[in-house]
C-alpha cells in the first residue's frame, strides 16, 4: 500500500512538472537566455547577437539606401583631455568595452575599427538611442492626425492608465522623461523585465506604479517613458511600432537594412542596426 501511495505520488508529481514545463518552460528558458545575457562578460556578445537571443522583426529599407565612401583609415590623436584629465585613445577603448569607433566627416569614413569580433556587417544594438526614433515617430503620427497634441493625456490612449494617477500625464511628460511616475531605472528595472519577459502586458505592470511628483518638476531618465509613447502611438495608429516605423521613418530616409525587437519593449531599446546606420536617421532630424 505504501508503495503503491508514493508511486502515485512520484507520478502526480512528474505529471505537474509536465504540466508547468509545456506551459512555462519557453518562456523560463527566455527568461533564462536573456537575463544571463546581460552579465557584465556577456554584453559585448549580446550587443552584437540580440537578434539570436530574443524574437526580433525584421524593418526593411527603401530602394534608395545611402552608402558612405571609405578612405583609409586617419591616425588618430594618441589621447584627449576632459574636465582636466588626459584619456590614453586605446585604453579609453578598452576601459569603456567600445565595440566599434567611426569618425565621419562630409560622409566619408576617415576612420573605422572594430572590437569583440565585430565588423561592419555586424547588427549592433542601439540601446537606449533607439528611444529618438519613438520620439520622431510620435511628430509623425501627430502630423498624420493620429495624435491631437503632445498636451493629451496618455490615458486617452492607453486604457489600463484610466483609474490610475498615470492617466492624466500629458504626453509632452514623458517625452521630455518629466512625467513623475514613481519609478527607478536601477532599482525597479529589473523587476519590471521579468514580469514582461514572463508574459505580463508591460502597460498593465507600468499602470501600478504610483506618481512621484507632479508632471514637470524634474527630469528623470526613465524608460518606461518611452514604452508609454511607444504604446500610444500603437494605439493611436492600430499599427505596431515596426509596421509604422517601416512605413513611415525607415523607407523614406537611405537607412541601412536594420532589425528592430517584435516584443512590446521595442521603445525603449530594441533597434539593431549597422553601426553607419543610425547617420541617416540624424540628417533627416537636422533637414
Amino acid at each position: 500500500m505504501k508503495k503503491r501511495k508514493k508511486r502515485g505520488i512520484l507520478v502526480g508529481a512528474v505529471v505537474i512538472f509536465g504540466v508547468f514545463g509545456a506551459c512555462f518552460g519557453k518562456k523560463i528558458k527566455h527568461l533564462y537566455i536573456s537575463l544571463n545575457s546581460f552579465k557584465d562578460e556577456n554584453l559585448a556578445y549580446t550587443f552584437q547577437h540580440t537578434p539570436e537571443i530574443q524574437p526580433t522583426k525584421k524593418i526593411s529599407k527603401g530602394e534608395n539606401t545611402f552608402q558612405f565612401l571609405k578612405e583609409e583609415n586617419i591616425v588618430l590623436s594618441d589621447g584627449f583631455s576632459f574636465e582636466d584629465v588626459y584619456y590614453p585613445f586605446e585604453k579609453f577603448m578598452e576601459n569603456t568595452k567600445t565595440s566599434a569607433m567611426l569618425v565621419i566627416k562630409d560622409d566619408i569614413i576617415k576612420y573605422e575599427k572594430y572590437f569583440f569580433g565585430g565588423d561592419e556587417h555586424t547588427l549592433f544594438s542601439s540601446n537606449s538611442m533607439g528611444k529618438s526614433f519613438v520620439s520622431a515617430l510620435m511628430g509623425i503620427a501627430i502630423s498624420q492626425g493620429y495624435i491631437g497634441s503632445v498636451e493629451e493625456p496618455i490615458g486617452k490612449y492607453i486604457k489600463e492608465f484610466i483609474g490610475t494617477e498615470l492617466e492624466n500625464i500629458p504626453i509632452k511628460a514623458c517625452l521630455q522623461m518629466a512625467s513623475g511616475i514613481d519609478f527607478d531605472e536601477d532599482r525597479d528595472m529589473s523587476g519590471f523585465s521579468l514580469r514582461t519577459l514572463m508574459g505580463s502586458p508591460a502597460m498593465k505592470v507600468i499602470s501600478k506604479y504610483g506618481v512621484q511628483e507632479e508632471p514637470f518638476t524634474y527630469r528623470r531618465y526613465l524608460s518606461i517613458n518611452t514604452e508609454i509613447l511607444g504604446q500610444v502611438i500603437t494605439n493611436a495608429t492600430g499599427q505596431s511600432l515596426g509596421e509604422y516605423m517601416e512605413k513611415n521613418l525607415w523607407k523614406k530616409i537611405e537607412g541601412c537594412l536594420l532589425d528592430i525587437k517584435q516584443r512590446d519593449r521595442t521603445c525603449h531599446g530594441g533597434i539593431k542596426r549597422f553601426s553607419q546606420g543610425l547617420r541617416s536617421f540624424c540628417q533627416t532630424v537636422f533637414e
